[in-house]
C-alpha cells in the first residue's frame, strides 16, 4: 500500500475484476502500524473505484494517510459498522445516539513533562523523564437513560521554560464523572533530594520513576479497567544514556532512552504509546505524542557552558475514544 488518503493499493486483493467493490464495499483501517491508536485507525470509508490488475482502491478521503504496512479490512455494506467519536481537546458533552444502550470507552490522562537542568558549573547531571498518564478502558459501558455525557481532556505537562525546575504534572481526563489521572513530571538534575529521578506514572497502578544513574521507569499495573501509566526513566551523567521509561501494560512501548552523548536524559513513560525520548548530551527532551494516550516527555540534559538551561519535553495530552455498533 502507498501513503495516501484516497488511493490505497492492496496487492493481495488484485484480480476480482474492475469496479467489483465500487459503492457497495467499505474499507476500514484496523491498525495504524506506525502510530497505533492514531488516525486513520478505526475510520472506514466508501470504496468508489477499484482497479483489478493492481488492487488499487479509491475511497472517500481518510483524515490521515494510509501508509505502507497499515492493516485494512474490506467490508460489504451489509456489515454492521463500528461507529466512533473521539475527543482530543478541551471539554464538552457527547450526545448519545438515540436508542444506544452500551458503548466501549477508552480515555487517558495527560503525561508529565521531563525535568529541566541548569549547568551550575559543578556536577553534570541530567534530569528524569515524565511519567505516563493513567489509562482506562471499559467495555459495554451502560448508557440507558443518558442523552449526553460530559467529558474533559487532560493536558500534558507543559515543556519546561525555567532553569533547574522539575517537570510539570499532566492533568486528569474525565468521562461521565470518572477520571484518569495525569502522570507526574520528571525531577531536575539540580533537585536537591530527587535529582535526575523519573516522574511516577499516573493512577494508583502507576509505575515508579527510575532512579538517577540510568534507572528504568517501572511499568504500570492493571486493576480492573484501569492501567497505571509507566514511570519515567532516570537520567545519568557523562557518557551514559539515561534509563528508558516503563510502559502502561496495554500494548504501549517503553519511553525512549537517550542516545548517548554526555548526559543521557531519561525516557518518558508510556501510558499507552511510547513516551518522548530524553535528550542526548547538550540537548532538550523530546515531547510525547499529543492526543494518543502517549506517555510523558523526555528530560533535558546538559554538558555545556556555565549558566546554560536545557528544558524537558512536554507530556502527551489526554484522549477520549467512544465506539459502538
Amino acid at each position: 500500500m502507498g501513503g495516501s488518503t484516497t488511493s490505497i493499493v492492496v496487492g493481495e486483493l488484485a484480480g476480482f475484476g474492475d469496479d467489483y467493490f465500487n459503492n457497495k464495499y467499505w474499507m476500514q483501517v484496523t491498525k495504524n502500524v506506525n502510530s497505533v491508536a492514531n488516525a486513520p485507525e478505526i475510520q472506514y470509508r466508501l470504496i468508489t473505484d477499484y482497479v483489478s490488475s493492481t488492487g488499487t482502491f479509491t475511497v472517500n478521503a481518510f483524515s490521515a494517510n494510509v501508509e505502507a504496512n497499515d492493516e485494512v479490512l474490506v467490508l460489504h455494506e451489509s456489515y454492521p459498522f463500528l461507529k466512533y467519536q473521539e475527543y482530543t481537546t478541551s471539554s464538552g458533552s457527547w450526545t448519545v445516539p438515540k436508542g444506544l444502550l452500551f458503548a466501549d470507552v477508552l480515555f487517558c490522562g495527560g503525561g508529565g513533562a521531563g525535568g529541566a537542568t541548569y549547568n551550575t558549573g559543578g556536577v553534570d547531571r541530567s534530569s528524569g523523564g515524565g511519567g505516563g498518564g493513567e489509562y482506562v478502558k471499559i467495555t459495554n459501558y451502560p448508557l440507558s437513560g443518558k442523552t449526553t455525557v460530559a467529558y474533559s481532556i487532560g493536558a500534558g505537562g507543559a515543556a519546561n521554560n525555567g532553569c533547574a525546575t522539575n517537570g510539570a504534572v499532566g492533568t486528569a481526563t474525565t468521562f461521565d464523572g470518572m477520571s484518569a489521572a495525569g502522570g507526574n513530571g520528571g525531577y531536575s538534575g539540580n533537585d536537591g533530594t530527587n535529582y535526575g529521578k523519573g516522574g511516577a506514572g499516573g493512577g494508583a497502578g502507576g509505575g515508579a520513576g527510575g532512579a538517577w544513574a540510568s534507572g528504568l521507569g517501572g511499568s504500570g499495573t492493571t486493576s480492573g479497567t484501569r492501567i497505571g501509566g509507566g514511570g519515567g526513566g532516570g537520567g545519568y551523567s557523562t557518557g551514559v544514556a539515561g534509563g528508558a521509561g516503563g510502559n502502561g501494560n496495554m500494548g504501549g512501548g517503553a519511553g525512549g532512552a537517550a542516545a548517548g552523548g554526555y548526559n543521557g536524559g531519561g525516557g518518558g513513560g508510556g501510558g499507552y504509546l511510547t513516551g518522548g525520548a530524553g535528550g542526548p548530551g547538550v540537548n532538550y527532551g523530546v515531547a510525547a505524542i499529543a492526543n494518543s494516550c502517549a506517555g510523558g516527555g523526555g528530560s533535558g540534559t546538559y554538558y555545556g557552558s556555565y549558566g546554560s538551561c536545557f528544558y524537558g519535553g512536554a507530556g502527551g495530552s489526554g484522549y477520549v475514544l467512544i465506539t459502538w455498533r
